[in-house]
């Protein structure tokens, strides 16, 4: 284990040296512990830093954020831990969420982007046949309603949607504080993140990687071709569910580290 800081009461894990930082950012109902096996992988050669996402370890007071205060969460810890205020991002989930939409306010803080299983959402949406859209939008007003029940009952019931999706965490990792980016997606009237998300089509080199293996896709696959088409860009298929990294994590690391070697060979360095 490297060094274990806070940021504004958030917890921020720094392991390895390098000439280039990772910023790695978890999702729902996770803990930076789902990107263990990157960290062990990665530190030999590049500073891993790993954020808890905000009241997410179940301790403190149930909040919820707005995309700009995420957006300044992710801004700090890239000043103190970043290589000279840049780094790569590697993001899953709401990881990946929050990470393309600091990327659209501060592409000069991001070098290159790995995003896993989680495209952009609103081309995701307007394209995604109706069933899907239904089944997306059950699973996340049941997760608003978890967080409204809160520790009465709402834990419990996370816990159990959480396991129903085969999510690598045990009950001791899982609350209902996570989730909040739900209620915020939907609910928080001139916050919602519906009404603040901005279109992601990132300029920088994007490494897109997601599973095949599960009852709902979170991209659009021409949006995916057409970004890994791009020079530079890359787009890939598991054969994994939505936590690929975790269930094959030999095969994403290698996927990923060649990726940024023939990035190097190439010089490509933004």
């Amino acid at each position: 284990m490297g060094q274990e800081r806070l940021i504004d009461e958030v917890k921020v894990q720094v392991d390895g040296e390098g000439e280039e930082a990772i910023l790695m950012l978890h999702g729902w109902p996770d803990t930076p512990e789902v990107w263990e096996a990157q960290v062990v992988y990665f530190k030999e050669n590049y500073r891993c830093v790993r954020v808890t996402l905000p009241s997410y370890d179940g301790q403190g007071p149930r909040e919820k954020y707005t995309i700009e205060q995420i957006v300044e969460l992710i801004k700090d810890v890239i000043h103190q831990y970043g290589i000279e205020d840049k780094a790569i991002l590697m993001v899953h989930d709401w990881g990946a969420a929050f990470g393309y939409q600091f990327y659209i306010r501060h592409p000069e803080m991001v070098s290159k982007i790995v995003g896993v299983d989680i495209g952009d959402f609103q081309t995701y949406m307007d394209k995604a046949p109706l069933k899907t859209k239904l089944m997306t939008l059950a699973y996340q007003l049941v997760n608003v309603l978890f967080w409204y029940l809160g520790r009465n009952g709402g834990d419990k019931l996370t816990r159990i949607l959480a396991k129903s999706f085969k999510a690598p965490g045990t009950n001791e990792t899982i609350f209902s504080n996570m989730n909040w980016p739900y209620y915020m997606f939907w609910f928080a009237g001139e916050h919602a993140y519906k009404n603040s998300f901005k279109a992601f089509n990132p300029s920088c080199p994007f490494l897109f990687i997601y599973g095949e293996d599960k009852p709902i896709m979170f991209h659009d696959q021409k949006w995916a071709e057409e970004l890994g088409a791009k020079e530079n860009n890359s787009t890939m298929s598991f054969n994994s569910d939505h936590w690929l990294m975790v269930r094959e994590p030999e095969h994403f690391n290698n996927t990923v580290s060649q990726w940024l070697d023939l990035l190097a060979r190439k010089g490509v360095r933004t």
